[in-house]
């Protein structure tokens, strides 16, 4: 009819719907919407797998630091105790847990692990052996982490 306004043209997202369904103007809202929804379940999938891989890294991380800082206590407490005398060796590691008489008169000092040291707590199991000459000198060092 020549007096009837022309339709206004659609502009904004929200216009275009009637009875909840997509105008003509807009057929591909509902898959981007749906394209969106799915992006977003799968980053948050994806984030809370990377949050639990976190996690794990940094525990095998602390594991293998603590493990590091351990093996540098012992290498650079034990080698200062060659050739010196039993009683120093026991004032720095504690009692020992066990000491094994050999058949020259030497013995075998054995620490599981020496507490004394203050050693960071690992899984692994420490033993600390000194061999000790019949004149109570130690001869040689060991540290083993099983």
């Amino acid at each position: 009819m020549a007096g009837e306004p022309l339709p206004r043209p659609i502009t904004r997202f929200g216009e275009g719907r009637i009875d909840g369904i997509e105008d003509a103007n807009f057929p591909s809202l509902r898959l981007w919407r749906d394209h969106l929804n799915s992006v977003l379940e799968i980053f948050s999938i994806f984030s809370i797998f990377a949050i639990f891989y976190g996690v794990a890294v940094y525990g095998w991380m602390r594991e293998g630091y603590r493990g590091r800082r351990r093996a540098r206590i012992l290498d650079t407490k034990l080698p200062p105790l060659l050739g010196r005398d039993i009683r120093e060796a026991r004032a720095l590691l504690g009692d020992p847990s066990r000491i094994e008489f050999g058949m020259s008169g030497r013995r075998l000092y054995i620490w599981r692990p020496p507490e004394a040291l203050a050693l960071p707590e690992t899984a692994d199991l420490i033993v600390v052996t000194l061999t000790v000459e019949a004149n109570d000198v130690v001869s040689a060092t060991s540290w083993k982490a099983d």
